[in-house]
């Protein structure tokens, strides 16, 4: 995947916002960030400038975060299913001691 970098007037393009907010992204740059039509994008403001990524650079870019800070012997997909069944066990736990204590409706 090529990447268009720096500012350059080569590397710009002018567009004219429309109405409702709506800014066409040329296909060149489209084609550059693996982007299509119809594609869910991430937008981040990082001071005076927009920027455009497709869901999943974002998510690329999220996890290469998370294990810049993680262990890589470390797993956080066994540890979050490890305590979701521990808490589904204490919910069942909670609610046949509360089924006990309520007298039976007939």
């Amino acid at each position: 995947m090529s990447h268009i970098s720096s500012f350059h007037p080569k590397n710009s393009h002018h567009a004219k916002l429309q109405g409702g907010g709506r800014l066409v992204i040329p296909a060149e740059y489209r084609k550059a960030l693996d982007i299509s039509v119809g594609e869910d994008i991430v937008m981040r403001l990082e001071g005076d400038e927009i920027r455009i990524y497709s869901l999943q650079q974002a998510v690329r870019r999220a996890q290469a975060l998370v294990r810049k800070h993680v262990d890589k012997k470390r797993s956080l997909v066994d540890e979050l299913i490890a305590e979701r069944r521990q808490e589904a066990k204490r919910e069942i736990e909670e609610a046949t001691k509360y089924s006990k204590r309520r007298p039976a409706r007939d």
